[in-house]
């Protein structure tokens, strides 16, 4: 554990037990739920010399200036999600990646193009975080049709919300003194209305641009993903092609309606942590405020539930033509739940298999309705 003492070793000595007993209760809830511990997460686990040599072979293809970029978390990151890469797919991620983190760096995003983005096109608020220290992000696609009008404006703003949220996550990894680089990504489908997101292809485009740039510049940062209040066509097209989903993302994607609180919880992810613009209990922080670094306290309507504010027009009788068309929007989440290719279980650093659930309550919980 990397502990931060500000004063003598009593205070180091006193944070380090703190955190410990910390652990130690979160432990307690994961076994509760037959869920393995922190300390069985490879996520937190040191290099193995299979990827210790992967390093050095990186080192090799692109120099030191372009690893200087990355620190420890994001190596170790970026060895884990090429682990089935070939050596210059590897190198080549690295390279795109330190390349991009130096942009986001040095770049200068106008301030009105961010707020803007962030409250007109893609609202991102995060809460607390799941029993393993993973910080919880909720997003909420608004409205759409903006996102085509300025492409290179919409993926810095994306690039700068995202920093943000990077940030959170490293200071929930220090608090908690063990690696901590992915996070619990809660997609609400709820404010968005379907057909209006269909009526043109640069706008689908620029949603799934949007939707896959994660998985260019911020691979294997996900953990988990709830797609909460979902149409009945979202859920029926993905029930359909559920069988055609690699395993590892089949158990990462949870597809929900408007319940689905209950099911967060039973998978280590307490409603205490979840925002309250989603129905959780935690009052939440805008992505905008912890970017622009200014304190700001959401409104009685911001922080009701979706399901409690206005809902536009249902989607869910459209003709079975426009359901069709719909399916580049539903792909596109694949393919990102896809390149963030850690499985929704987590991988133990230990040998002995995981516990998981009954194939029966698995199936309930991914089919809910």
């Amino acid at each position: 554990a990397r502990m931060r003492g500000s004063g003598g070793g009593g205070e180091v000595g006193i944070e380090s037990q703190s955190v410990s007993c910390e652990l130690a209760r979160r432990d307690a809830a994961l076994a509760a739920l037959g869920l393995c511990v922190n300390s069985e997460l490879e996520e937190g686990a040191a290099l193995s010399p299979k990827e210790e040599g992967a390093l050095a072979s990186v080192r090799e293809r692109v120099g030191e200036e372009v690893l200087s970029e990355l620190d420890e978390h994001w190596r170790y990151r970026l060895l884990r999600a090429t682990s089935a890469s070939s050596a210059e797919a590897r190198a080549e991620t690295f390279s795109r990646v330190a390349r991009w983190r130096r942009e986001m760096r040095e770049a200068r995003v106008a301030t009105s193009a961010l707020v803007d983005f962030a409250t007109r096109c893609v609202r991102s608020v995060v809460g607390g975080e799941d029993l393993y220290g993973h910080v919880v992000w909720v997003e909420q696609l608004l409205d759409v049709a903006d996102l085509a009008e300025n492409p290179e404006h919409v993926m810095r703003s994306r690039g700068r919300l995202t920093e943000g949220v990077e940030r959170r996550k490293r200071a929930a990894s220090e608090r908690l003194g063990v690696m901590r680089y992915k996070q619990v990504y809660i997609l609400d489908l709820g404010p968005i209305s379907v057909s209006a997101l269909l009526a043109r292809a640069d706008v689908r485009a620029a949603v799934e641009d949007l939707i896959t740039f994660g998985a260019r510049f911020y691979p294997e940062g996900t953990f988990r993903i709830f797609v909460v209040n979902a149409p009945i066509v979202f859920r029926s097209a993905y029930a359909l092609l559920t069988p055609l989903i690699p395993p590892s993302t089949r158990d990462k994607i949870k597809i929900f309606g408007p319940t689905y609180l209950d099911a967060m919880a039973a998978d280590g992810v307490p409603r205490e942590s979840i925002p309250t613009v989603v129905g959780g209990n935690h009052p939440g922080t805008d992505v905008l405020d912890l970017v622009l670094e200014r304190p700001r306290s959401f409104s009685e309507e911001e922080l009701s539930p979706i399901a409690e504010r206005p809902r536009p027009p249902s989607d869910d009788s459209r003709s079975p033509a426009s359901s069709v068309c719909s399916h580049s929007f539903f792909h596109s989440l694949f393919v990102f739940a896809t390149c963030t290719s850690s499985p929704w279980r987590p991988t133990r650093a230990r040998s002995h298999p995981p516990r998981r659930r009954s194939a029966s309550s698995a199936s309930c919980f991914l089919f809910h309705r």
